[in-house]
């Protein structure tokens, strides 16, 4: 009997390891190599080792970051890499349900798509403005330098998704954080009825704590509306394409894009920013003075020995 393929992609801090950890929990092989926790993912990346250095591999092969912080377009698969792909699929063929999580696959769609023809994709996504909120508190220099980058490359990603559901719709199921994260046992049963899969009930694995949405109530979500307009059109297509799977996607968000941007907000963040900058000069100098007496007491007791 043929096994189920599922692939798990969307842009980075969208949730897919959320997802990855859920879908494992009902049933589905992820891999034999899982990443280990780390910064930004404290309970696990759910990523097959092999399959992020396959896309690492082919990123780093036309020269772009190895993450995926790009825009760029068709990012060709050199023919050395396709013996490496049959592999990575004959590793998992024995599975009755298998697949992986990797947001890179997102710029690879149509490649896999040729290759596993008989694969069902989950397109993940996730708010702008919290997306961008979670990359800018990671702490990636290069957004520091060019922070509007993360909006662009939010853009870019998710025009992808869209692309590739208008193509393959009969393939693919589009999926919000909010819907996996709130109503993961509706989000399982119409993953199944959809896609004819057989995935179990999933585990309660739900933690508020670690998927922050406070910045959904601040001005964040009209700034994005007022300088990346096309960002909220894409962001309500896929909200459309969600519903087509039998999801009611999250409305609250409407109404805080409305609001109009006031030149206040730049100084109200100004003003966090000197605060947290003067907060860590203080956490600085008290350090400084705590190793000065710890460094005192270390010669003290030297010199009584």
């Amino acid at each position: 009997m043929a096994s189920s393929i599922l692939v798990i992609t969307g842009h980075p801090r969208s949730g897919t390891s959320f997802t990855a950890s859920l879908l494992q929990s009902a049933g589905l092989h992820i891999g034999q190599k899982l990443m280990a926790p780390g910064h930004g993912n404290i309970k696990g990346f759910f990523e097959d080792l092999d399959v992020v250095g396959f896309h690492e591999a082919v990123l780093r092969s036309q020269g772009i970051h190895h993450v995926g912080w790009t825009v760029e377009e068709n990012i060709p698969v050199d023919a050395t890499f396709i013996n490496k792909a049959q592999e990575l699929v004959s590793n998992n063929a024995a599975f009755p349900i298998w697949g992986w999580k990797d947001p890179r696959t997102t710029l690879f769609l149509d490649f896999w798509e040729q290759l596993l023809p008989e694969a069902n994709f989950l397109l993940l996504y996730r708010a702008p403005w919290e997306v961008a909120d979670s990359i800018y508190r990671r702490g990636d220099e290069l957004f520091e330098e060019e922070p509007d980058l993360a909006l662009k490359v939010w853009i870019h990603y998710n025009q992808i998704l869209l692309q590739f559901y208008d193509k393959f719709p009969q393939k693919c199921f589009v999926a919000s954080v909010y819907n996996v994260s709130q109503h993961g046992a509706t989000f399982i049963q119409a993953l199944n009825q959809k896609l004819n899969l057989n995935l179990e009930s999933p585990a309660d694995l739900y933690e508020q704590s670690l998927l922050q949405t406070k910045v959904s109530d601040s001005h964040h979500p009209g700034l994005i509306n007022a300088y990346f307009p096309e960002a909220i059109k894409i962001y309500e297509q896929l909200n459309a394409r969600e519903k087509q799977n039998g999801l009611t996607p999250d409305q609250s968000w409407q109404e805080k894009i409305k609001a109009p941007v006031e030149p206040a907000w730049a100084f109200q963040d100004w003003i966090r920013i000197s605060r947290l900058e003067q907060k860590v000069k203080h956490l600085q100098n008290e350090l400084k003075k705590a190793q000065a007496e710890i460094n005192n007491l270390n010669n003290s007791e030297m010199i009584s020995a």
